[in-house]
């Protein structure tokens, strides 16, 4: 699976015109409900846009390692957001010497 922000304007204030979509057009519902919850709380358009970014980010590795872009609310343990967070930091390590 393959996934990418879209960005389709609405006049609906309660929707993000942000959307994670896999390449068929499906939208990825849990994502897209939190954008759309955090568009209710008026958060500014560049602030929805890096969130649905970082999301994207999230969902391809969750997809990686799990092969579903499914994710229920016990799956989101620690440990797991540790498996997330590790390599990047670490790659911070190598790259920038002084991010200890």
């Amino acid at each position: 699976m393959k996934f990418r922000v879209v960005h389709l304007p609405t006049l609906n204030p309660a929707r993000s015109a942000f959307r994670i979509v896999e390449t068929s057009g499906r939208e990825v519902d849990w994502v897209n409900r939190y954008l759309d919850y955090e568009c209710l709380r008026r958060v500014a358009d560049l602030t929805l846009r890096s969130y649905a970014q970082h999301l994207l980010h999230f969902l391809r590795w969750w997809e990686s390692v799990h092969h579903t872009d499914v994710i229920v609310p016990e799956a989101l343990t620690e440990s797991t957001l540790l498996d997330y967070a590790l390599p990047s930091r670490t790659l911070l390590v190598r790259l920038l010497p002084s991010f200890k």
